[in-house]
């Protein structure tokens, strides 16, 4: 966890979460794609029917002190 970001789409809602989310939280995968699912305002679990699912690789980039 924590490299790859997740997009869930369903009945024309999106939702999107940062790979740092999940790390920062703790979440295992079921978590992660859970919270991405409630945010795109569907339920918990709707990855398991027939929510699309993107997985991206994201670079995190700071300015200033340690990320």
């Amino acid at each position: 966890m924590g490299l790859d970001g997740l997009l869930v789409e369903m009945s024309g809602r999106r939702g999107l979460l940062l790979p740092q989310v999940a790390r920062e939280q703790k979440w295992d995968r079921e978590t992660f794609l859970d919270h991405v699912c409630l945010k795109a305002g569907l339920k918990a679990g709707d990855w398991r029917r027939g929510a699309r699912v993107w997985v991206f690789r994201a670079q995190v980039f700071a300015e200033g002190g340690p990320a």
